[in-house]
């Protein structure tokens, strides 16, 4: 090999080790500022996320925080736990697709629980994010009709492997309404998003929480049932209301923005947030299914979950030593004393080659054997009736020497030189 090759082969391997690791790094970069994630996901450490409150809870003592990844469906929990569902769209809440789902909520409010949702308008902030087709773990069925269906066709039963839809509304007593700020009113306020102003929440029930909160958002919520309690209201209805279910509590914010970390930028709000996660509160859960996040079971989630990234990067190693070491001899290379480097790599001939093959493909007793088979072969050159007969007695006088050979070296070494006395008397 050449000095020039070499160059070449180090230059290439060495650009796709760049390559990698540029990849790495700009897939580790853009997973550590979250942006894959949807807004209000707890993995978003942009504003647009709520991993600043994450890690402020699991940096108390006494205090576990986790994230749900799993289907709301297969949900258990209850006692001492608090779940927080942020960024759940105001639009479609009123009717959830899961019933199963919203089962597995009550059961877990019943059991003692405390469920926090906390909504969010589609235009209230960051529009640029498709709220209405954002990924979820509940499939929404279409509600769209051919031009030729009218109103006198019966509308289409659900089938059996659809998700049944939940009216909410009806089922907790509550109802979800839309406030926008006329636009004289929006001009003297300076924080406003698309439309939708900041407004002042006061709050109503006799709570140790902030008198005042910021609340940027178009919802409000309207309870229906008088199990509900007003916590805070703005202008236009009620902003966070509670309600008992069972032993535990279920919370409604019509805002999620104050969770979010640019919301906790802003202003924060300790002890409306301490009163959120409860004082019986030991475990804190931020559910991320909803926002169509769910665990999987590939390969590379399972060595996540069990920290086997090292692992990986040390295969990673291997398999570039690997290919280094067949790309070029990593030791170097010795020579006799006073030989000429004339370029020249020594190998085998055909020959030997030839011979490596028939060692690998042909046992010793049978090596003769299938030399007699291949010399007696029809060729070209027999084109004579005598010439033929002559070939023929001769092949005979061949299988007869290579089948009286035997399996240890001598017999071998003799019926070869039986066989070529043979064929030299041919001549």
């Amino acid at each position: 090999m050449s000095k020039l090759d070499r160059v070449l082969r180090v230059a290439v391997l060495l650009g796709a080790v760049g390559f990698a690791a540029a990849m790495l790094d700009l897939l580790l970069g853009r997973l550590g500022r979250g942006d894959v994630y949807p807004p209000y996901s707890s993995y978003r450490a942009d504003p647009m996320g709520t991993k600043a409150l994450y890690d402020s809870l699991a940096s108390l003592p006494g205090l576990s925080v986790e994230r749900n990844l799993d289907a709301l469906e297969r949900f258990s929990g209850g006692q001492g736990q608090m779940m927080i569902l942020a960024g759940e769209a105001g639009n479609r809440f009123d009717r959830w697709q899961d019933a199963a789902a919203v089962e597995r909520l009550e059961r877990f409010v019943n059991a003692g629980g405390r469920l926090v949702i906390a909504l969010v308008h589609h235009r209230d902030a960051w529009s640029d994010f498709d709220w209405d087709h954002r990924p979820t773990s509940r499939p929404a069925r279409s509600k769209s009709r051919p031009a030729s269906d009218k109103s006198t066709t019966a509308p289409a039963e659900p089938k059996d492997d659809e998700p049944s839809d939940v009216e909410l509304g009806p089922r907790w007593g509550f109802a979800v309404g839309v406030a926008t700020a006329p636009q004289a009113e929006l001009r003297g306020r300076k924080d406003t998003r698309h439309g939708v102003a900041s407004r002042e929440a006061r709050r109503i029930a006799a709570l140790g929480t902030e008198e005042s909160v910021s609340w940027l958002g178009g919802l409000h919520l309207e309870p229906k049932d008088p199990l509900w309690k007003v916590i805070y209201r703005t202008d236009a209805g009620a902003a966070i209301i509670e309600r008992p279910m069972g032993r535990g509590w279920l919370v409604l914010c019509s805002d999620s923005f104050f969770l979010s970390n640019e919301g906790l930028r802003h202003r924060r709000n300790p002890r409306l947030l301490a009163w959120l996660i409860g004082a019986s509160a030991r475990s804190v859960i931020f559910d991320e299914t909803h926002l169509g996040i769910q665990s999987d079971l590939t390969v590379m989630a399972l060595m996540r979950r069990h920290n086997l990234q090292t692992a990986l990067a040390a295969l990673a190693v291997v398999a570039g030593l690997y290919l280094w070491r067949s790309l070029s001899h990593l030791g170097p290379v010795t020579r006799p004393e006073g030989a000429i480097d004339t370029g020249a790599v020594a190998g085998r001939d055909s020959i030997s080659a030839l011979v490596s093959l028939l060692r690998r493909a042909i046992g010793r007793r049978d090596l003769l054997t299938m030399c007699v088979r291949e010399w007696s072969r029809p060729t070209k050159a027999a084109s004579t009736v005598s010439a033929g007969e002559a070939s023929d007695a001769r092949a005979a006088q061949l299988r007869a020497a290579a089948a009286a050979a035997g399996a240890d070296d001598r017999t071998l070494v003799n019926a070869y030189k039986t066989m070529c006395r043979i064929l030299a008397e041919r001549k």
